[in-house]
């Protein structure tokens, strides 16, 4: 198991199984393990029960009532689970499944008429699932997890004093997600919670979406077994809510309605929406490159061309940075921020070949605290200024190539005049056929 599941394990150590282990155990003290256990599937049971059977709300609750009081409690049922043959919630939905079947029958027989509705459901006898969870069951059971891991991750954060840093998610990933809301713009944040910069609110809503999807995975990592199930089960979890039957599951359960951070999902939000928006929750943080707002790469760009050019570089080769230091001090060069080295008339082709590795290094990087666009740019600038100031081509990126990404970035709404200026001047300059070659 990887370090990092096993820190996982290690925060969140009441796993799924765990619980199964000690509310089998007949023992009174255990008995509270017994009741979170059922917390955690009681939704999804009657959701089951009401949406895929058919079966009255009002029953439906009864059902479950008595299928606890007569299966868990007095016959130990927990005590027939092994973990070694499936998931636990495939191992309790077939006993519900049994369980409903045999009391349909049983009622049937009782009343001495094939006919009487003492059930509102089919007139067949309830199908056992064979082993599957139905989809009203995972539909409600996966609603249910989201708003588990956010109610862990508000608790971490008011226990760590950083509820700025929840308020940044919900106002930038939760609201636009479940409520189908505005998000705050980074401005509005900044003045609400006291950060210095927008930049600061970037930083803090990577960390809160990093926080997001390490809770994510404890939670999920609490019924299954080894990381690799847990990507597994992530990626079905998604495919769930994704389902066009989520959706109607979703709204019959209200999953979210007992939070305490008060995220409910939006019942005027269209139906094809919904649950794509719900599963986009399981994505939160995963690594893949999201797509920034504009305002959001203004932010960052401006933030990035005033930030130290030298103390960022050390980063990347410590030893270099310490030379072009000594370099910019012997020769006078006032090279403090990365404007500075971009629009200086004569920078050193040293610090510039620097820059664009910079760029690169983070343009590689899944989870960069730089945007993918910004850490093109210091790129692309870099190889630019290069050929332009230096008379020098710093990159075997061919003409073409390198024309095409400054045009994207001509095109782009959160590129300032200076910037485009200097593009600019790196198109005319491809245009001429005295360039430099690499």
């Amino acid at each position: 198991m990887s370090q990092e599941g096993e820190s996982l394990r290690q925060q969140f150590p009441q796993t799924s199984w765990t619980l199964v282990e000690l509310a089998a155990d007949d023992d009174k003290p255990h008995r509270p393990a017994l009741g979170e256990l059922l917390s955690r599937y009681l939704l999804a049971m009657k959701a089951h029960l009401v949406l895929k059977k058919r079966i009255a709300a009002a029953r439906a609750e009864d059902l479950v009532q008595a299928f606890i009081a007569d299966k868990i409690l007095e016959r130990s049922l927990l005590s027939d689970a092994d973990r070694s043959r499936g998931r636990f919630r495939s191992f309790l939905l077939t006993a519900l499944d049994n369980f409903v079947s045999n009391q349909v029958r049983a009622e049937r027989a009782k009343a001495r008429s094939p006919d009487s509705p003492l059930l509102d459901i089919d007139e067949q006898p309830v199908p056992a699932t064979a082993g599957q969870p139905s989809d009203a069951f995972d539909a409600a059971w996966a609603g249910q997890l989201i708003g588990e891991t956010l109610k862990k991750m508000h608790a971490e954060c008011a226990a760590k004093s950083r509820l700025d840093i929840w308020e940044v998610f919900r106002s930038r990933v939760i609201d636009p997600i479940l409520l189908d809301e505005e998000s705050t713009s980074y401005q509005q944040l900044v003045a609400r919670f006291g950060f210095q910069n927008p930049m600061q609110v970037h930083t803090a809503l990577v960390t809160a979406e990093r926080g997001f999807r390490r809770i994510l995975r404890a939670v999920v990592g609490e019924y299954t077994t080894d990381d690799q199930e847990i990507d597994e089960e992530i990626r079905n979890l998604k495919a769930i809510l994704s389902s066009s039957s989520a959706q109607s599951v979703l709204r019959w359960c209200n999953v979210f309605g007992g939070l305490s951070c008060e995220a409910t999902v939006c019942e005027d939000a269209p139906d094809s929406r919904e649950t794509n928006l719900l599963a986009q929750m399981m994505e939160v943080g995963a690594g893949d490159r999201r797509v920034w707002r504009p305002e959001e790469l203004s932010a960052v760009y401006r933030h990035q061309l005033g930030a130290p050019v030298l103390c960022d570089l050390e980063s990347l080769d410590p030893g270099l940075a310490a030379k072009l230091r000594t370099l910019c001090a012997s020769e006078g060069l006032l090279l403090k921020s990365f404007a500075d080295l971009f629009f200086h008339p004569n920078p050193p082709v040293e610090l510039l070949e620097l820059t664009k590795q910079f760029g690169k290094s983070h343009s590689n990087q899944p989870d960069s605290i730089l945007p993918h666009e910004i850490a093109v740019l210091l790129y692309v600038a870099s190889i630019v200024v290069a050929m332009t100031r230096c008379e020098k081509r710093i990159t075997e990126l061919g003409d073409a190539e390198l024309r095409s990404r400054i045009e994207w970035f001509l095109q782009q709404p959160w590129i300032d005049g200076n910037m485009r200026a200097l593009l600019g001047e790196g198109l005319a300059q491809l245009s001429k056929t005295g360039a430099t070659s690499p």
